[in-house]
């Protein structure tokens, strides 16, 4: 089973993420968390897209990954159909966590 750090390229270390946010509810989870993390705390708190700097969710995602993002930091459980949405929408952010990544 290949690992992260054994991959060299981008182009093979932003694959590997797409299809871990996919995939695994753990990786997916973790993705939401740092790109939360990476947006201005004015996009955090207001739950919107407002400074176009190619980090953070897209404007039509922000306003709910940033309220799931907010829900796990707080310790709440994801439902099914939470994260089913959440691995529907992180492998979109795959080559903004590998940039983040090292």
């Amino acid at each position: 089973m290949t690992k992260f750090a054994e991959l060299t390229s981008k182009k093979a270390r932003t694959a590997f993420l797409r299809t871990k946010l996919a995939t695994d509810q753990a990786w997916a989870t973790k993705g939401l968390i740092r790109i939360f993390a990476n947006q201005t705390a004015d996009e955090q708190s207001s739950e919107t897209t407002r400074v176009h700097n190619n980090i953070g969710f897209t404007g039509s995602d922000a306003q709910i990954l940033s309220s799931f993002a907010k829900q796990i930091n707080r310790g709440r459980i994801m439902s099914a159909k939470q994260m089913a949405l959440i691995l529907k929408k992180m492998p979109k952010y795959a080559r903004q966590l590998e940039g983040v990544s090292k």
